[in-house]
């Protein structure tokens, strides 16, 4: 019998087959040429693994395949169920499933895979879109308490706008320094944050 998991991610797959066929089941050489152009294209085969089960589907290949089905459902004239066309409803399913798989520990390889996608995301909060536009965080950041709370009086003032540098010599951690103070403190992808560069070799 398969785990809770493994049902998850079959429910999820579902749906995502549900949804191309209520697009009017475009091909997958279709999904791939919709996508050619976009930040996340979709080769033939990706989509044939994810539809099948094969790997897990991570958030990227959810947009481009929903964001695909919807242009080929308005060039072919069908009208999608509001439903399939949320991109905030599926950012919910997609988030339970990843911390079905996490939690339930069936697969090594899907665990692996959830556990990635569930590090590239933000603790959620409230019920809107999280973004995604980080890598995820260094798995063991320490030593920089200092620093972060140095960074955290410059920026606490929350009508103030402030862009501080950080400068040092390559591989001293300031990339992970400025993401993890971003993540700490919530305001990546917010349109009124501060920002904070890293810079160096």
């Amino acid at each position: 019998m398969a785990g809770v998991g493994r049902m998850e991610l079959s429910r999820f797959v579902e749906e995502l087959r549900r949804l191309r066929r209520s697009a009017g089941a475009p091909t997958l050489n279709r999904l791939a040429e919709l996508t050619a152009g976009s930040d996340r294209p979709l080769s033939r085969s990706t989509v044939s693994d994810k539809l099948t089960e094969k790997s897990l589907p991570d958030w990227d290949f959810v947009i481009s395949f929903v964001t695909a089905c919807q242009t080929h459902a308005e060039k072919s004239g069908v009208v999608l169920p509001a439903d399939l066309a949320d991109l905030a409803r599926w950012d919910t399913e997609h988030w339970r499933l990843l911390q079905a798989l996490d939690e339930n520990r069936e697969t090594d390889r899907l665990v692996a895979a959830a556990r990635t996608g569930l590090d590239r995301r933000p603790v959620r909060e409230t019920g809107q879109p999280v973004p995604r536009q980080l890598p995820a965080p260094v798995r063991h950041f320490a030593g920089r308490k200092a620093e972060l709370d140095t960074l955290d009086a410059l920026l606490g003032e929350p009508a103030t706008v402030v862009i501080s540098a950080i400068d040092g010599m390559a591989g001293i951690g300031k990339t992970a320094r400025r993401q993890r103070c971003g993540i700490d403190m919530g305001w990546f992808g917010n349109p009124h944050s501060t920002g904070v560069i890293a810079h160096g070799g």
